[in-house]
């Protein structure tokens, strides 16, 4: 919601508000941090992420 309140950002019907970057690599969860997506492209990417570092945590 503070996205929308604090910082006025809107979404389309196909769209989720998404950090950029993720907490995962950022360990924030800033509202500053905070964008619109499309939804398909948010949860290939971030699956894609996760996977990543869940196979190579180094």
């Amino acid at each position: 919601m503070a996205a929308y309140h604090r910082r006025g950002l809107h979404l389309d019907a196909s769209q989720i508000y998404a950090y950029a970057p993720p907490p995962i690599v950022t360990g924030s969860f800033d509202v500053d941090q905070i964008q619109t997506f499309d939804f398909v492209a948010v949860v290939n990417t971030v699956g894609q992420l996760h996977e990543q570092l869940r196979n190579n945590p180094s």
